[in-house]
């Protein structure tokens, strides 16, 4: 059974919460509306007499690629992010759990560059913000609150670091053994 801090639950469940507003955002065709029409990152959708007709689009504007190329970085992290908690929760190797913090601020700085390159890319249409846009930068904010709780949970951890180390002298060395132990300080 493995045991998981409180700080660490609580960063799980934010980062979690963040990746499935940002997928859900990054997904959807609704990051932008003008009345009868709703834009994505991917996907252009109209409503017709007969329904709504969507189909994707290639944009000519530097910017939603830009906006395209952060995001789908942002989702990668997400994966990357994933498999180094995994690797902390299975090992306790701190050095996973700093990796993971550095991972978690690199993905909101995606995703923020990826927003406000839409946002400038559609500054000169009339379009307005849709719950997509929202949901990405709800999914920023979950996962940065995310990483600060990351952040908390390396306070409450302290390396100790035992061995025996020895010079090397008339021929003879003598090797370092290293134990790394994981205190919990409750506060």
């Amino acid at each position: 059974m493995i045991l998981l801090s409180f700080y660490l639950k609580l960063a799980l469940g934010f980062l979690i919460a963040g990746f499935i507003f940002h997928f859900i955002g990054f997904a959807s065709p609704f990051w932008n509306k003008y009345s009868s029409s709703h834009l994505g990152l991917w996907t252009y959708c109209s409503d017709t007499y007969r329904g709504t007709t969507c189909g994707s689009y290639s944009a000519q504007v530097a910017g939603v690629h830009a906006a395209r190329a952060f995001e789908v970085l942002a989702v990668l992290g997400y994966i990357v992010l994933l498999i180094l908690l995994v690797l902390y929760i299975r090992r306790t190797n701190v050095t996973m759990l700093h990796l993971s913090i550095v991972a978690a601020f690199v993905i909101v700085a995606l995703i923020i560059i990826g927003i406000l390159c839409w946002v400038y890319a559609k500054r000169q249409h009339e379009y307005g913000l849709h719950f997509a846009f929202a949901f990405c930068c709800i999914g920023a904010i979950l996962t940065f609150v995310g990483g600060i709780l990351l952040i908390r949970e390396r306070m409450t951890i302290t390396v100790v670091t035992r061995g025996t180390t020895s010079t090397t002298s008339g021929g003879v060395s003598a090797t370092r053994t290293v134990t790394h132990t994981r205190v919990t300080v409750s506060r």
